[in-house]
């Protein structure tokens, strides 16, 4: 959560993992990282590379198409 006001234990309570000041906003760059690395799990080993696809990853049509 970002905020101007200082809300980070109303965000911690309400389920925010973590609280960035407008003051602060040169760590964004760093908060995001941070984030993405303790988020998105990394792919096996033996099917990282070009042209991997997560799982649920393929492009879906709308409804009856084909």
């Amino acid at each position: 959560m970002v905020s101007g006001i200082d809300r980070e234990g109303a965000a911690l309570e309400a389920g925010a993992t973590s609280f960035l000041h407008y003051d602060e906003w040169l760590r964004i760059g760093t908060v995001v990282e941070s984030h993405v690395k303790t988020s998105v799990p990394s792919p096996p080993a033996d099917r990282a590379g070009a042209g991997y696809k997560a799982p649920g990853a393929e492009p879906r049509l709308p409804a009856g198409r084909t």
